[in-house]
């Protein structure tokens, strides 16, 4: 039997049984197992679907979701107002909403997407959810997820899917009202799948086998911290700089993150 959830969950033996071709009108996350009696089930396999029509659009309620983030407000819509859309984009004020929700569908398109998909209790129980508890460390705060990379739209990248772990990382920057999109880490080990990633993650670098994804969302240089002067790219910057004059440097590279399909923002996957 194969069985399916489209909730984030990893399958198990009563999810929904496949019976006939689905149909991926929206976006979604698709996770799916092979069940047989007296055997172990299958590795989860998971695929997640985008529609920019959609992202653009979404708003601060999604299904099954929590309002609050253990006492603070949750957020998860794309900006909707015009005046501030227009301002964040350059263009003048009045544009109108659905032209400036365009150039936003562009900007989309012009980045790959990393897909974090995990139970929602994982990422948001009051009690166990990593980012309710931003602050936990240790085994009981690495929760296992699927982590896909999916090329942008004309690009020759392969992508990838792959199961792993998720955690909270940083010091202050786990602190939700610092910023509400909190770095993430991403780990390979044989806890949660593949003891590795091996795949070329950072263009024009030899490295293609990674233990973990470090998800670093520029606390100290982006419009949540520092609305006046974030400008997202001084690290990036750095390590392009320090990398261009033969010195020691990470790689990193600009992504937008998903988490169960809602889109989280840009994020500045690095190596560690």
């Amino acid at each position: 039997e194969i069985r399916f959830t489209t909730d984030g969950s990893a399958p198990g033996a009563a999810s929904t049984l496949y019976t006939s071709p689905l149909t991926i009108s929206g976006t979604a996350v698709l996770r799916a197992a092979a069940f047989k009696a007296g055997w172990q089930p299958s590795v989860p396999n998971t695929r997640t679907y985008l529609f920019p029509d959609q992202v653009v659009v979404q708003n601060n309620t999604p299904a099954g979701y929590p309002s609050s983030w253990n006492a603070i407000a949750a957020d998860y819509a794309m900006e909707d107002n015009a005046v501030d859309l227009a301002a964040i984009l350059g263009q003048p004020a009045g544009t109108p909403l659905t032209v400036l929700r365009q150039q936003v569908k562009q900007a989309l398109l012009a980045l790959p997407a990393i897909s974090i998909v995990t139970d929602r209790a994982s990422l948001f129980d009051s009690a166990t959810g990593i980012y309710t508890n931003p602050s936990g460390r240790g085994d009981l705060w690495e929760k296992p997820c699927s982590a896909e990379l999916i090329p942008r739209p004309g690009s020759s990248e392969a992508g990838f899917q792959i199961n792993g772990g998720i955690q909270v990382m940083g010091l202050t920057s786990r602190n939700l009202t610092v910023n509400a999109r909190l770095p993430l880490r991403v780990i390979f080990s044989r806890k949660f799948g593949p003891p590795s990633l091996h795949y070329p993650l950072y263009p024009g670098n030899p490295v293609t086998r990674f233990d973990s994804i470090a998800l670093r969302n520029n606390t100290r240089d982006n419009w949540g911290y520092d609305p006046g002067s974030g400008i997202y790219i001084r690290d990036q910057w750095c390590r392009e700089a320090l990398a261009a004059m033969h010195q020691p440097a990470g790689s990193g590279r600009y992504v937008h993150l998903f988490l169960n399909g809602i889109y989280w923002g840009i994020y500045n996957p690095s190596e560690r």
